[in-house]
């Protein structure tokens, strides 16, 4: 007769207790579910990095805190938040049309005959 299978409940009390193979177990149950998930809000690149991150994070929590009460809706809110967080990460380094005009002026380039000299020493300030 087999062993029953242990609740997710279990996984992270186990987990909470330092039980490695129970956070196997936890990935094995949740990190296909967790990829198509992230993959909706982030696009299939980056999903595997928000599944990573959500685990590591989930161990991290485990091992301070007490096992949360539903830890399934528990790592889907790690995986929703740290989604959205690459999606600011993401924000943040993408250049602005601001950035792609001022990157395409020739900052070196002398005056033009016709440009004023308070001009001119305004423009190599």
């Amino acid at each position: 007769m087999s062993a029953p299978t242990p609740t997710d409940d279990d996984l992270c009390r186990q987990v909470a207790a330092g039980d490695e193979a129970s956070l196997s177990q936890l990935y094995e149950r949740y990190a296909s579910p967790l990829y198509d998930f992230s993959a909706r809000i982030v696009g299939r690149d980056a999903a595997p990095d928000v599944v990573q991150t959500t685990f590591v994070k989930a161990w991290g929590s485990l091992q301070r805190n007490a096992a949360p009460r539903y830890p399934k809706a528990w790592l889907y809110m790690i995986a929703r938040n740290e989604a959205i967080d690459q999606l600011r990460k993401a924000n943040r380094s993408r250049p602005t049309d601001f950035d792609e005009d001022f990157a395409s002026l020739d900052l070196a380039a002398e005056p033009t005959a016709d440009a004023s000299p308070e001009l001119a020493l305004h423009d190599r300030e």
